[in-house]
């Protein structure tokens, strides 16, 4: 079983039952840390005590975190030698996977290749914070390139969402009392986050841990901007209600990754407004325009319809609505 975590303690606060369940069954568990966490100025400036946070104070704010992220998983009983380490940009894993360089998905794929796990756990395409949902789109593109009889299962977890939406609680996984015990031994490990997140973090030792099959459909699920998305006489049209969170700022954004056999993709944004009309269809990493699609308000969502002509061929198709955020820390 491989657990993939965006950042030191995810992995822990998502499945430390359910590596700990597997761990006492002989499985082999092995743990894969995408960043280190080093971009978390407020935690840092509070466990610190210290207002300035510079390059080289967020470098040494990421080793404290891999190393309680060592800590935290040997307390489960994952030995350091399971445990691999990417070191990627910490809130950049979004232009890791809609940039021109495809290096993100080649490693994870040679990974996958190195361990040929049974199961994969990861986050939740439906998670709010940008690294989540762009690292679970990156395992899409990962299992992709392997063989359909060798591809793993896999199960998402769901950490950061809006009070309304529900659990994934699709399959879910009852922890008994000792393994609550360990994943409260294991959070603990996480002293820098405890100073600022204690009572949030503790909170997911609760008795239970929820996962979500995939692949699962993406139109209609609770908590995703998109809530509809068809092929309708020649045009892509997608039923869009505009996200609203407190912190949130800018212009709301539509990201398509659309990707097509040989590991081919491209990338592209359109910028949204409540109001509708005309909008750029833009190539992400150039801007170059590709042409003007047509939205228009319904109610309290807004449609948008893209003509088929309009995009290069694709075989799979992922779409994100954002807005800027500041600092998830």
């Amino acid at each position: 079983m491989l657990v993939v975590s965006p950042h030191p303690d995810d992995e822990c606060l998502a499945a430390a039952g359910l590596m700990q369940r597997a761990i006492r069954a002989g499985v082999d568990v092995r743990v894969c840390l995408l960043t280190d966490g080093d971009n978390a100025p407020w935690v840092q400036r509070a466990h610190e005590k210290r207002l300035r946070v510079g390059a080289r104070e967020r470098e040494r704010f990421g080793r404290l975190r891999h190393a309680e992220a060592r800590l935290a998983l040997g307390a489960l009983g994952v030995p350091p030698e399971s445990i691999t380490s990417f070191h990627w940009p910490d809130q950049g894993l979004t232009d890791a996977l809609l940039g021109e360089d495809q290096t993100a998905v080649d490693r994870l794929h040679v990974l996958l290749e190195e361990l040929r796990p049974a199961l994969v756990v990861g986050p939740s395409c439906i998670d709010l914070h940008p690294d989540h949902s762009a690292l679970s789109v990156l395992l899409d593109l990962a299992c992709a390139r392997i063989a359909p009889q060798m591809r793993p299962s896999r199960l998402e977890y769901l950490i950061h969402r809006l009070k309304t939406t529900p659990a994934l609680d699709q399959d879910s996984l009852w922890l008994d009392g000792a393994e609550s015990d360990g994943k409260y031994r294991s959070v603990s490990c996480y002293r820098s986050q405890l100073s600022v997140h204690r009572r949030r973090f503790l909170a997911f030792q609760s008795r239970v841990e929820d996962f979500a099959p995939v692949p699962a459909p993406l139109p209609g699920r609770a908590g995703h901007a998109v809530s509809t998305a068809s092929w309708n006489d020649g045009e892509l049209r997608l039923q869009i209600k505009l996200p609203w969170r407190l912190g949130a700022h800018g212009a709301a954004e539509l990201l398509l990754l659309g990707s097509a056999e040989g590991n081919q993709r491209w990338c592209a944004r359109v910028a949204l407004r409540r109001a509708g009309g005309w909008l750029s269809l833009q190539e992400y990493a150039s801007g170059k325009e590709w042409g003007l699609v047509r939205s228009e308000r319904r109610a309290e969502e807004l449609e948008l319809r893209v003509p088929a002509k309009m995009l290069p061929p694709m075989s799979s198709l992922h779409v994100k609505v954002e807005r800027a955020r500041g600092f998830f820390d």
